[in-house]
Formats: structure tokens, sequence, C-alpha cells
């Protein structure tokens, strides 16, 4: 009797060491971050840490930024598509509502995108307030004109036409619902892929060029 349960507690211990040997642990290996672009668009310093979230995100890590905003700053939407360019998480923009202004800009700075029906987007010249000496102004004026002309051929590219980015720049509201959104997102899109593919096939072909200058060198 007595070797029988010594027997069975070396079994249990077995057991237990087995148990040890062969446990599991799990860690995640992705996160989603959501974030809510609502209301006012603020100063780029209330962001923060969303920027800091967004711009260290890994590439098996998706970012929704869920849009309902009448626009706000723009330099802070600057920043917004600055890391977002600068993440490499795959960044997903949702209109539920209002995009508008500044929040148009983070809309097409994503990489893959959702409309809500009903939803709106305002897009149109920037407005501003300058102060200081007459000469001062007309400075200031001149380079913000220059400056926010470029970028605003960059960032609404493929979303309108050539001709509307210029009406735009030139003071004409331009607004679309729902309908015109998806359409315009489904093009711009397309064109992003394409300009892709034509890129890669460029880096691809890149070391065959050299490999035909290093025969000819050779041969000669």
């Amino acid at each position: 009797m007595t070797k029988f349960h010594r027997s069975a507690r070396r079994q249990e211990e077995l057991q237990e060491q087995q148990s040890q040997n062969y446990s599991s642990f799990s860690r995640p290996i992705a996160w989603q971050h959501s974030f809510y672009v609502s209301g006012f668009i603020d100063d780029a310093c209330n962001y923060n840490d969303w920027f800091e979230i967004i711009r260290n995100a890994g590439p098996d890590d998706i970012i929704r930024m869920n849009i309902n905003s009448i626009g706000g700053s723009y330099s802070t939407a600057l920043q917004f598509r600055r890391v977002m360019a600068e993440s490499m998480a795959t960044i997903e923009c949702s209109i539920e509502g209002s995009c508008h202004s500044a929040a148009s800009v983070i809309y097409l700075s994503g990489d893959s995108f959702i409309v809500a029906e009903g939803s709106s987007m305002l897009i149109h010249d920037y407005s501003s307030v300058v102060g200081g000496k007459g000469s001062e102004m007309i400075r200031q004026i001149q380079h913000d004109k220059i400056s926010i002309d470029t970028v605003f051929k960059e960032v609404y590219k493929g979303f309108l036409t050539d001709q509307e980015i210029q009406n735009v720049i030139s003071g004409q509201d331009l607004w679309c619902d729902d309908s015109a959104i998806v359409e315009r997102t489904q093009k711009m899109s397309e064109k992003r892929a394409r300009e892709e593919h034509n890129y890669e096939e460029f880096i691809h072909e890149q070391p065959k060029e050299e490999e035909k200058k290093k025969t000819r060198s050779r041969k000669k």
C-alpha cells in the first residue's frame, strides 16, 4: 500500500512538471487604434498623443480615423498628413457625417476609405487673419498663397480634376455628397494604385539597366 501511494505521488509530480514544461504564452501581434476627428480641428499640440501612436504603429496594426468634423487648423491637418504618411500601419479613414475643409486633408491621407450614408465634404480655399505692417502683411499673404496652393494641388490630385483644383484655389467652394465622395475616392485610389505599380516596375527595371551598362562596359 505504501509503495502504491508513493507511485501515485510521483505520477502527480511528473504531470505537474509536464504542465510547466508545456506552458503556453499569449501576446498581441497587432493593434487596432481608433481616433475620432470630431468637431473643430484644434491646435496640433492637442494631438501629440495621437501623432505618437500613429507614427509608431507597426505594419500589422490598423489605424481607423473616424471623421465627423467641420474643419479647423490647416497646419494641424498638414501634420496629420505627415504623420499618417510615415506610419507603417494600414490607415482606414471613415467619414461619419461631415468632412469639411481641413478634415478632408486628413481623409485623403488614408490607405482605405469608408463613407457613411448622408455624409458630405466641403473643399474650399484657405481662410486666415493677417496682422502687422502693410508690407509685412503683403509678404505673408503672397507666401501663404504660393505655399498653400502647392500643397493643395498635391493633396487633391486624383480626387479633383485639374480644372476643379484651379476653380477652388480661385475662390469657388466645392461640395460633394456621399455618392460623389465614393466615386471620386474610387478614381483616386485607382490612380494611386497605377502610380504605385508603375513605380515598382521602375524599381525592378533599375537593376536590369545597371547590368546592361556593366555588360556594355565589359564588351568595350
